[in-house]
């Protein structure tokens, strides 16, 4: 920054560096931002009904392999981790039971 020896008062114009240095890191992080959500919205792209109903195929399986307890804890912890929208989650304070069909 030579430049600014040769200025009577080199104060506004270090300011103004600092300013649009700013400026430059703000818009970098944004960048960097945009191409993470791209790269998200890119994979979403690629998923299919067909995939997505493989998976949920396979939670179903799983969730009728487990036990009455670890179901229900199972069920308590995704509760747990929705965080506010698990409020709207009503889930019966009893299972049914498999074997006989009743709670």
């Amino acid at each position: 920054m030579d430049f600014t020896a040769s200025l009577k008062d080199p104060g506004p114009a270090l300011r103004k560096i600092d300013e649009l240095e700013q400026q430059r890191k703000t818009l970098l992080e944004e960048i960097a931002r945009l191409e993470k959500e791209n790269g998200f919205n890119a994979q979403l792209a690629h998923i299919t009904e067909p995939s997505v109903r493989q998976v949920l195929n396979g939670v179903v399986a799983e969730m009728r392999s487990m036990d009455r307890e670890a179901l229900k804890d199972m069920l308590g912890s995704l509760a747990e981790k929705g965080g506010t929208r698990s409020r709207r989650l009503k889930l019966p304070h009893t299972l049914p039971n498999r074997d006989r069909g009743q709670e």
